[in-house]
């Protein structure tokens, strides 16, 4: 067996949560087996305890540890052909601001003040119609925030997904989001936010 390429783990508060994008699922490990998970990621031909065997389990059964032969990358580029050509699902990129706190060298944006550059309420109101006149064709919601910088606006952001979140369980639609954002402004209550709404909403 060997570790994913595409798998990534982090720590909030006491929990160490995972993410596969292979089987895209998140597992949650307590802070004090933290240790233990990174060394049979490493060397999983190597487990020994009963406690490692469910680790272990676990990791297998959500592609964070995969067989040796098992070929990644062909594997997600034919997931990704399959995403291309759904027709049960709804994909929008929303831009809440197209203000920025950063002036990198190599963005092309013009940088408005967040004044001029927020998303009106009205564009809200169509977003939210649009997705509510659409949810009974699609089995899955996917919402990727982009900008400008989305953390400007994380009003925004919470009044959209917590409307869609409440139409996708009252609709049985799976709910995923992700955020394009340079991380400045990210605090653990807002990571805690967009993490947990994934994580509740995509299982």
């Amino acid at each position: 067996m060997k570790k994913s390429k595409y798998s990534f783990f982090f720590e909030i508060a006491d929990e160490y949560i995972g993410y596969a994008y292979l089987s895209d699922s998140f597992v949650s490990f307590p802070l004090v087996v933290k240790k233990h998970v990174d060394i049979i990621l490493e060397y999983p031909d190597d487990i020994i305890t009963d406690a490692d065997v469910v680790i272990y389990k676990e990791l297998c059964d959500k592609k964070y540890l995969i067989k040796d032969d098992f070929d990644e990358y062909n594997y997600l580029l034919n997931l990704h052909r399959k995403l291309i050509y759904k027709n049960d699902l709804l994909a929008l990129t929303i831009v809440p601001t197209m203000g920025c706190n950063c002036r990198c060298p190599y963005c092309y944006e013009l940088h408005p003040s967040l004044k001029n550059a927020k998303m009106s309420d009205e564009v809200i109101a169509n977003l939210k119609k649009y997705i509510t006149d659409n949810i009974k064709t699609i089995k899955d919601l996917h919402i990727g925030w982009f900008g400008g910088e989305p953390l400007l606006c994380m009003d925004v952001v919470k009044d959209i997904s917590d409307f869609c979140i409440k139409l996708c369980e009252k609709e049985n639609v799976i709910f995923h989001n992700a955020m394009t954002t340079n991380g400045v402004l990210l605090q653990e209550e807002m990571h805690k936010y967009l993490m947990i709404a994934e994580y509740i909403h995509s299982k």
